[in-house]
């Protein structure tokens, strides 16, 4: 073990993470008993969190995208990390007939915001939207979608997906960790990250299979229906306690979750 790790595994009386999967390679990682140490409490969701009264019908209304178009939405604060990049390469390069794609987020730093807005400054099927999405607007642009796009390289956990499923959508994500404990069986089309004409294929597949797309996200939202807040509350009043009671002590340091901000937080 590394000096950095161990003095991870010592300096924190316990860790909260969004998932299983993170649990196991964090234990072997700081060579910690995840039973005692390491806790799964799944990322609250975003129902009734944002406004959620608009039809698809109204939303692509407001938006000026036609309703025979299928739109994919890549949403959220954008960094290089994300795979917006390549997701936007990947469906210029389709050509996908009848097809929408709607870039919405406030860029990282300016160099990444060019290279999105040359990427799409001339496509008559691309929407680029560089800034924050005010609160109220959020849920113009789940509505109007058909299929989010999560084609993220670098991740642990997304607040992106859980507010996909929190307005009954699908998704298209990479095949591993968070995204795909998350979404199970029937909640997104997962792509095999190491291939770089998986994504590809998991947007054509979403476009063939659109039939499937609302149960898709009903799916969804009745499994994010289980991590409201007041479990992720009395969950994590549980594990300080526990850890209250293993050390006997006034006061303990633990990693813990984000709480449910505005949009500007949603990664």
């Amino acid at each position: 073990m590394t000096w950095w790790r161990w003095i991870i595994s010592i300096l924190f009386d316990g860790f909260i993470v969004h998932y299983q999967s993170l649990q196991t390679r964090l234990s072997q990682e700081l060579n910690l008993q995840k039973t005692q140490k390491i806790t799964v409490i799944y990322h609250g969701n975003y129902i009734d969190a944002y406004p959620n009264q608009t039809t698809p019908i109204q939303a692509r209304q407001i938006l000026s995208i036609p309703n025979y178009k299928f739109v994919f939405l890549l949403f959220g604060n954008i960094y290089p990390s994300k795979g917006f990049v390549e997701a936007i390469y990947t469906f210029k390069q389709l050509d996908l007939d009848d097809s929408f794609l709607i870039i919405a987020g406030k860029p990282a730093n300016r160099q990444i915001h060019h290279q999105i807005y040359k990427l799409t400054q001339n496509s008559t099927n691309i929407r680029y939207i560089p800034q924050i999405i005010p609160d109220a607007e959020i849920q113009n642009y789940m509505q109007a979608s058909n299929c989010i796009i999560l084609p993220y390289q670098i991740f642990t956990t997304s607040g992106v997906a859980i507010l996909a499923m929190s307005f009954a959508k699908p998704c298209i994500a990479p095949d591993s960790g968070f995204f795909r404990e998350i979404f199970a069986d029937n909640g997104a089309f997962l792509f095999d990250p190491t291939n770089p004409y998986s994504l590809g294929l998991a947007m054509q597949q979403a476009m063939k299979n659109c039939r499937q797309l609302t149960a898709m996200g009903k799916y969804n939202l009745e499994r994010v229906k289980k991590w409201n807040w007041e479990y992720v509350a009395d969950a994590t009043y549980q594990t300080y306690l526990r850890h209250c009671n293993l050390k006997s002590c006034q006061s303990i340091s633990l990693l813990t979750p984000e709480l449910p901000t505005n949009s500007n937080k949603i990664h």
